[in-house]
């Protein structure tokens, strides 16, 4: 924009007066600057959400209000001297709204950030108890530390305080957010393992129980499967865990894995269960291991002489009740 002030006179006054021209050119650009950083504090952030933020707005935009700028009678050199000083002014008032208003953006992201953090915190402080009780206090201190954040009054003298306090409120609560997913994938797990192991000792009891207890092991597999279907159903949506029992799922799954053993027992000895459950927990970790190695973690594992469980092993593979590959070099 160019000004539209004209000044006469002598040839020995056309550099002053270009001079002026240029400051005021300045002048009308930086107040066209002020007034567009006016209106974009405006817009940040609705009364209707941050109503905190209200006063430090009008703060803010009340700093750029100024006298306007007159011309007076005086010489070329004085009015020059003028315009030069209140640009400084200018300068300085603009250089630091930019700042305040770079600070408000990042100050409105953050508490955006932080509402939307706080209806997740919420929901997780529901299904929290039925993970550990731990966690449920740390979620409820973490909701009331985003709480006390999101109240905040924010002045400009304490922009920067108040967008560190906002800031660490935030981290808080995604890193509690963190921490409870976690927590409920290492339980999901643990029941995961619980029931693949109900899993195989059901194979097992199946090929040995007598055609009385067939019937009540398969009922009692179908609980195990419902439990299976429930952890499935978690994984893919784990704010659903409030609406389920993990302690009663995981005694649904103990008690049929006690069940099983029970029935295995009763066909097979004491030794040669000891040794089944042995070899069904190795099998969890799926690594192929030595002829000699097995035997001895057997042996370890269940108290019997290396030379029992190779016959004990022998036996079930031969009955049928494990697998057991062994590939000779």
């Amino acid at each position: 924009m160019e000004s539209s002030y004209v000044v006469e006179g002598r040839p020995a006054q056309t550099a002053t007066v270009e001079r002026i021209r240029r400051l005021l050119d300045e002048a009308e650009r930086l107040r066209e600057e002020a007034r567009r950083l006016a209106a974009e504090l405006r817009s940040i952030a609705p009364q209707r959400r941050y109503p905190s933020l209200e006063p430090l707005l009008s703060s803010a935009v009340e700093s750029l209000e100024s006298e306007a700028l007159t011309l007076g009678d005086g010489d070329l050199a004085a009015l020059a001297s003028r315009l030069e000083s209140y640009l400084r002014e200018l300068r300085s008032r603009v250089e630091g709204l930019r700042r305040v208003t770079d600070k408000l953006k990042q100050l409105v992201r953050v508490a955006s950030l932080l509402e939307a953090t706080r209806g997740k915190l919420a929901e997780w402080e529901r299904v929290a108890p039925s993970i550990d009780l731990k966690l449920s206090a740390e979620v409820r201190r973490s909701l009331r530390r985003v709480e006390r954040a999101l109240s905040t009054q924010v002045s400009l003298e304490g922009l920067d305080d108040s967008l560190a306090y906002l800031s660490e409120a935030l981290l808080e609560a995604q890193d509690t957010i963190r921490r409870c997913r976690g927590a409920l994938e290492r339980r999901l797990s643990e029941l995961r393992d619980k029931v693949a192991a109900a899993e195989r000792l059901y194979r097992q009891a199946k090929q040995l129980a007598y055609l009385s207890e067939v019937e009540r092991l398969a009922c009692g597999y179908k609980r195990v499967a419902e439990v299976r279907s429930a952890l499935e159903l978690l994984s893919r949506e784990p704010l659903k865990v409030g609406q389920v029992s993990l302690a009663k799922l995981e005694r649904e799954v103990d008690e049929f894995v006690s069940e099983c053993r029970e029935s295995i027992g009763r066909r097979v000895g004491e030794g040669e269960a000891r040794v089944l459950r042995a070899l069904s927990s190795i099998a969890r970790g799926g690594a192929t291991v030595p002829l000699h190695s097995l035997a001895d973690a057997v042996s370890r594992s269940t108290g019997v002489p290396v030379q029992d469980a190779l016959a004990f092993m022998y036996r079930l593979s031969k009955q049928g009740l494990v697998t057991i590959r062994v590939k000779v070099k």
